[in-house]
């Protein structure tokens, strides 16, 4: 008995040896060296496996380890999942390893936090977040994941990034797609080293694809967007299935007939409604009238709630609803307006965009559900409107940096067709300035009007709608002038289908000029002196990428003190180039200098060889924005 009690005891010791052993891993001895630099984090490994068994059912089986470096990585540690009634998510396993490697803990059940993912927009959603801290400071150190994502209707498929992001590098990842043998799967690879591995049985199609040993991905000035540099998969359904409602992807057509179906009908306001949208535009004389005046309606009578619930996510509210409670969240609202507009006979398009600031990159030959937004499309005699239907400040027929310049799907009758939404020229993107300077040794005193335009203008919405308080320190934050007091302000805003706002200030700025003897030194350049020049790339991969066409107009008015005479001005100037063009013009009187700086900048991709080029153009402006003039004392 004593001998089974003591080889049982050794078995039982070496398995859990053995065991311990296994938790031994993620050393960070073991990184590659190349990993390491410009890294905040490493992916030590990962792996994906996606598998289909029907239109509208899937299961990802994910793990990964990454691996933080320093305390800009802290956050790519954490572990955060959305999910709702249509994708369920079930932690397996959670761990924390030391820089040796060694296992530090298993993080427990009661600190994995699933809560509602309600915003503070968002009024209905059923969506939740599974959020885990692994609350370690002591860096470096490794954090491992394994969790699966079960969906039971599903539109989108996943994409594959090998680096999860800007400066984390990769050690191994692995990406697998398994669905039955007759079903056709669509992907798109880019920036691959090598292409899929296909595997085929009897019952299923295996596509995988890997990477390995990648450097760190740096986000350098005006750089292309993050997935048009790493290795990526995006995956996509032909068939598929959410809520009962049967689509496809083989087309933007075939997309588009899918949401005209699900929004079939939803249009349709009650007669009394009718009868009070129509005697609205009663006295409108033309269809473009009769939109504006639908539009300021909807802005007055309407808010913007989010809405996410079940098939909501993709289907709107019936106008009616809408109509009733007054709000709705950015498809509920576009379709309400075109609702009010089919009451009076105007056609208009309920349409689906990929909305945001910096244009994010759509694939226009890949049918996917790249869209985050929806906006009514109006075609009009003279021209297209574009309405943003969840603004209650936009003017009328401006949509803005948010949608403007990028791919659309248009819903229409015979389904989805994908169009361009407006692209604004450096004729409307633009500020311009007028600026009356009073100089003196001590203090000098300014006048400045300055009116900001298209993008220039969307930057501005801000401004109006703070509180006096806060507009003051607006100004005293954005305003490019050293050392001034902002003695008084006001503004008016022109809200036009190509709107402006125009800001006027009263200044006194100190130190200005520098005093050397019987001269005054005085700086030409008031106001936007280019200071953030792009930095120096010696191995740069990127393309050069500027998002917008931009124009900058200052004219400076320099009144000189009846003591002082000019001594010397610096020459005229033109800096010529493929992304934009600089010119500054001088002209003197007796007691005034007019200074007239003009830049504009050119929309554009440009190649990563051209790099030094485009440097030198900044270089050179931010030295022409620093001449000075001089006074002489009489």
């Amino acid at each position: 008995m004593k001998l089974k009690f003591n080889l049982l005891f050794f078995i039982c010791l070496f398995i859990s040896f053995l065991s311990f052993a296994k938790e031994n891993k993620y050393k960070i001895a073991d990184i590659p060296k190349e990993l390491l630099s410009n890294s905040k984090a490493i992916i030590r490994t990962e792996n994906i496996e996606f598998k289909i068994t029907s239109p509208k059912k899937a299961v990802e089986k994910i793990s990964y380890a990454i691996t933080v470096l320093n305390n800009n990585g802290i956050d790519d540690a954490k572990f955060i999942q959305y999910h709702n009634k249509f994708s369920n998510v079930k932690i397996i396993s959670a761990k924390v390893f030391d820089k040796n490697g060694e296992l530090i803990k298993k993080i427990k059940s009661s600190d994995i936090h699933n809560i509602s993912a309600i915003s503070g927009f968002s009024l209905f959603d059923d969506s939740r977040v599974i959020y885990i801290n692994p609350e370690c400071r002591t860096l470096p150190f490794t954090v491992e994941y394994s969790y699966e994502r079960t969906h039971n209707g599903i539109l989108n498929y996943p994409t594959w990034y090998a680096n999860r992001g800007f400066n984390i590098a990769v050690e191994k990842s692995n990406f697998t797609v398994i669905a039955p043998k007759n079903y056709n799967l669509r992907y798109l690879e880019k920036n691959t080293s090598k292409s899929c591995e296909i595997h085929r049985n009897e019952e299923n199609v295996s596509y995988k694809w890997s990477e390995g040993n990648l450097k760190s991905v740096l986000q350098e000035d005006h750089s292309l967007h993050f997935n048009e540099l790493t290795p990526t998969i995006f995956t996509a359904p032909t068939k598929f299935e959410m809520g009962g409602a049967e689509g496809n992807f083989e087309s933007w057509q075939n997309f588009g007939k899918w949401i005209y179906n699900l929004n079939l009908g939803k249009d349709d306001l009650k007669k009394e409604k009718v009868a009070e949208i129509k005697q609205l535009v009663k006295d409108a004389q033309s269809n473009e009238e009769k939109v504006e005046i639908l539009y300021k309606y909807l802005q007055d009578k309407t808010r913007y709630v989010s809405i996410q619930v079940g098939i909501g996510g993709w289907q709107p509210f019936d106008a009616n609803i809408t109509d009733k409670y007054s709000y709705g969240d950015c498809k509920g609202l576009s379709n309400y307006m075109k609702a009010m507009l089919k009451a009076v006979d105007v056609k208009s398009y309920y349409t689906l965009i990929k909305a945001g600031v910096n244009n994010p990159n759509f694939i226009a030959d890949f049918p996917s559900n790249q869209f985050n937004h929806a906006i009514l499309c109006v075609p009009l005699k003279k021209d297209t409107v574009w309405l943003e239907c969840t603004s209650q400040q936009l003017p009328f027929g401006h949509n803005g940096s948010f949608t403007d310049d990028r791919e659309a799907l248009l819903i229409t009758e015979s389904g989805g067709k994908l169009v361009k939404t407006p692209s604004y020229s450096n004729k409307n993107n633009i500020k311009t300035s007028i600026s009356y300077v009073n100089i003196g040794e001590l203090s000098s005193e300014a006048e400045i009007e300055i009116k900001y335009g298209g993008s220039f203008y969307d930057k501005m919405t801000r401004f109006i709608r703070l509180e006096d308080t806060d507009r003051k320190k607006f100004i005293m934050k954005n305003l490019d002038v050293q050392n001034f007091e902002l003695l008084k302000y006001s503004h008016i805003e022109d809200r036009s289908i190509q709107p402006e706002i125009d800001l006027n200030l009263s200044l006194s700025i100190r130190e200005y000029t520098t005093l050397m003897g019987n001269r005054v030194m005085v700086p030409l350049n008031l106001l936007n002196k280019i200071k953030n020049v792009p930095s120096q790339s010696y191995e740069r991969k990127s393309d050069i990428k500027i998002q917008r066409s931009e124009q900058v107009i200052d004219t400076i008015i320099y009144n000189i003190p009846a003591q002082y005479k000019l001594q010397h001005i610096p020459d005229n100037k033109l800096i010529e180039s493929n992304y934009g063009t600089y010119r500054i013009r001088l002209i003197k009187s007796d007691k005034q200098l007019t200074y007239i700086r003009q830049l504009i900048l050119n929309k554009g991709t440009y190649p990563s060889t051209d790099y030094d080029d485009f440097t030198s153009f900044f270089e050179d402006i931010e030295s022409a924005d620093n001449l000075k003039f001089i006074l002489l004392k009489i």
